[in-house]
């Protein structure tokens, strides 16, 4: 049955900085990828089917699978990768080729492996408008005559395109009667909208004889920024030249598309009955991935094995705001491929 796939080289992907799916989906026709802070997490199309980002109850109709393993959370959008050796996309159903039902399409990533020689390198990156500063490197090499490991780590951090305008302000959302009034909005988290992720990836591959082979990867991400509604703009419906939220005009907003916005921290009032706060009411998200998958095959004249257990572990996030305070966990999935 004929596939329609895309595929994208290590040196395209380094070219244009694809450095997560967003960017990914910008090099790829009919592939469009939205990444959200809030709620299911993002929303990926092929060729126009989707599934909207307020549902999370409900699986992507588009997988992502990392080095063999599937996710179909919205969320995987939300995560950066590095050190890829090939993004393939498969457009259309997939369920003969990835045993998962995949209507709209696979994104296939494919991380780097040991390299025959002794390897060490790196990349160091700076963008102007949101003062971001990023660096990554591996070591990769044998270790053994039939062992070989790979070492790859990155971090990023951006101090932000937006501009929070927030200040501290009269609360004109609980009356003062009410336990949650103090009387004031405590201001902006920050001057400006950033965030920082840290990730790294553990390989090894492990080859006795030229039929048998094994490969085993280990991958893990933590993420921070200042909550979700941080990142968004309120450009109306407006009173006058102000934004309104929640029938409110916000007095530090404005009705236009630029780099300003206006987001406070949590009341104190209200973060003080949040336990996993500890009184902090600091507007914030966190975002934890891991996965590991394990491959071995066995290829013969007559005939050919291959086995794929992974556990995918992403993502565990938690979004701290004045609109929600939520925690959301994703199943844990063990899947075991006999071929």
């Amino acid at each position: 049955m004929p596939v329609a796939v895309s595929v994208l080289s290590a040196a395209e992907i380094n070219k244009y900085n694809a450095t997560d799916l967003t960017k990914i989906g910008e090099l790829t026709p009919t592939v469009i990828v939205s990444n959200y802070r809030t709620i299911g997490g993002g929303s990926i199309a092929i060729r126009g089917i989707s599934s909207p980002p307020t549902q999370v109850g409900y699986e992507q109709p588009v997988s992502v699978a990392i080095d063999g393993i599937q996710s179909s959370s919205g969320r995987v959008a939300t995560l950066g990768f590095f050190d890829i050796q090939q993004v393939e996309v498969l457009k259309g159903p997939q369920a003969l080729f990835f045993g998962k039902n995949s209507p709209a399409g696979v994104i296939s990533i494919t991380t780097a492996g040991p390299t025959d020689r002794f390897e060490v390198g790196g990349r160091v990156g700076y963008e102007f408008v949101a003062d971001e500063v990023s660096g990554e490197a591996h070591v990769s090499g044998p270790i053994t005559e039939t062992l070989g490991g790979r070492v790859a780590i990155k971090h990023r951090d951006a101090k932000g395109w937006l501009y929070n305008n927030a200040q501290v302000a009269p609360n004109p959302f609980f009356p003062a009667a009410l336990p949650a009034s103090t009387g004031t909005l405590p201001g902006a988290p920050g001057r400006r909208v950033g965030d920082d992720e840290t990730m790294g990836r553990v390989t090894l591959e492990y080859n006795p004889t030229s039929a048998f082979s094994a490969s085993a990867k280990l991958f893990g991400l933590i993420a921070h920024d200042q909550g979700g509604g941080s990142f968004s703009q309120n450009i109306g419906p407006c009173t006058g030249d102000r934004p309104r939220s929640f029938g409110v005009a916000d007095p530090f907003g404005d009705c236009r598309a630029d780099n300003q916005t206006s987001f406070s921290n949590i009341v104190p009032a209200i973060a003080n009955r949040i336990p996993a706060l500890d009184g902090d009411n600091r507007s914030r998200g966190l975002n934890k991935a891991y996965t590991a998958s394990l491959v071995l095959k066995y290829d013969t004249d007559d005939f050919n094995l291959s086995s794929l257990t992974g556990r995918d572990l992403q993502p565990v996030s938690q979004r701290i705001g004045p609109d929600a305070h939520r925690r959301q966990r994703a199943d844990h999935v063990r899947r075991h491929q006999l071929r």
